[in-house]
């Protein structure tokens, strides 16, 4: 059923090695302590042995922020291609300002639910994506390129009126999904339960259509509308209109199509906060966000989530020559289908946690230093949330994880700190590392 099998760690391999298992069963998991992690006891051998990576030095690396007020806590899971749990570990408490944490500082575990910020972008496409793929499959729609390829006005035609429209009619799916429609990106009825999806969407066309603009930089990228497909600007009201596009064409809600094209084959307990702000407001546990993660690796295969052409379309570059970027939220990456491409140059263990101790002392172009943004096969993909969450997939080392802090965001508007981008790649670029050393061993 499932591809990517690079690991292939028996249970027993697992119990040996691994600095931490854990899973569903007893039997999968190693003996955790009070404070919810497991390192191995060769692992934890090998800590600083050479400067040879280890889950063992990782874990250090989290708890010492913790320990020294950097973050105020974090829940991480890490499983290889079998699905095995590799790294799990915890510390510290959730208390972040914002809605994203529950109330009363709650120690932050792998089971805690809070708020996934922008992490809730990549479960969206994903639905809209198996939706595509069903009526390929249905024989509705020739291909998955077409359905991405699909006008708002050949869609929503009979939905909003010819005024509404304006040169939003030409704006695409793919466009929507990959926020280069240039519409505005942020409008009140996002979040605004007096809204159905499909209202709030004509109203977003039509308050795009009243502010249009000539070229990709005239005008704010807030407050202005750019032609479809000159420009990345980053927001939460393109996805309302590409699920009010998919509602029309399937004749079923968003709500309905997340439950039955993903949350329920995945086991997803994920809700969304705000019906309409389907992409900011889902909330989840770090292991149950994972459930989503395990199956977005997986696709691609007879059985997985996504057919291959789907995951192949949300993972490849949407950007055209020539794209101007407006939002700079992670400079100098490509962009997918509700994806970030990451993928990474070779770089030391001792070099990645001296940056994740003290990124101060490292410029931002340093991250992109270590992070290869020129690269034709993409390495990593996933979408993370402002605070610092962190979900991905790592298809060349074959593994897959989530990351999840839920800090007081120091990027202004639409934009992601460097402090909180530099510890999730720091997280995932150094768990790469320690499960090539896992499987050398």
């Amino acid at each position: 059923m499932f591809i990517h099998r690079t690991l292939s760690l028996s249970l027993l391999g697992c119990l040996a090695l691994l600095a931490a298992c854990g899973g569903v069963d007893r039997d999968r998991r190693g003996e955790a302590g009070a404070d919810g992690a497991v390192t191995s006891e060769r692992d934890a051998a090998v800590e600083g042995d050479g400067g040879r990576p280890s889950f063992a030095a990782l874990d250090a690396l989290l708890r010492e922020k913790v320990a020294s007020g950097s973050i105020s806590g974090y829940a991480v899971q890490i499983f290889d291609g079998d699905d095995t749990l590799l790294f799990q570990s915890q510390a510290g408490v959730c208390r972040s300002p914002q809605s994203s944490c529950p109330s009363g500082s709650q120690p932050f575990t792998t089971e805690l639910v809070t708020g996934v910020a922008s992490s809730s972008k990549w479960v969206t496409s994903t639905v809209l994506l198996a939706a595509i793929d069903e009526r390929v499959a249905a024989g509705r729609i020739a291909s998955v390129a077409a359905g991405l390829d699909a006008t708002v006005g050949a869609t929503l035609s009979t939905t909003c009126s010819a005024s509404a429209l304006g040169r939003g009619a030409a704006v695409t799916l793919r466009q929507l999904l990959s926020f280069t429609s240039g519409l505005l990106p942020d409008h009140p009825c996002v979040g605004n339960e007096s809204f159905s999806m499909q209202q709030c969407a004509c109203r977003i066309l039509a308050d795009s259509a009243a502010v249009e603009v000539a070229g990709p930089t005239a005008g704010t990228a807030a407050r202005n509308a750019q032609p479809p497909g000159t420009a990345f600007k980053y927001g939460p009201a393109a996805h309302v209109v590409a699920a009010a596009m998919l509602e029309v064409a399937t004749g079923e809600s968003y709500g309905a199509l997340f439950q039955r094209l993903v949350r329920g084959p995945t086991g997803l307990s994920a809700t969304y906060q705000d019906r309409t702000n389907i992409a900011g407001s889902m909330r989840a546990s770090v292991s149950d966000y994972a459930r989503f993660v395990r199956a977005i690796y997986h696709s691609g295969a007879p059985g997985g989530l996504l057919s291959a052409a789907a995951l192949a379309e949300q993972e490849r570059s949407q950007f055209a020559p020539g794209i101007v970027r407006l939002s700079q939220l992670q400079p100098g990456l490509e962009y997918g289908l509700n994806t970030w491409r990451w993928c990474y140059r070779s770089t030391s263990a001792e070099r990645l946690l001296a940056f994740g101790r003290t990124p101060e002392a490292f410029r931002p172009e340093d991250l992109l230093g270590i992070q290869d943004p020129s690269c034709a096969e993409i390495h990593q993909q996933g979408h993370g949330g402002k605070g610092g969450y962190q979900p991905f997939v790592d298809r060349r080392r074959g593994f897959y994880g989530v990351f999840a802090m839920r800090e007081p965001s120091e990027g202004g508007g639409d934009q992601y700190s460097y402090s909180e981008l530099s510890l999730t790649a720091v997280v995932r670029l150094y768990a790469g590392l320690a499960v090539e050393e896992l499987r050398r061993r």
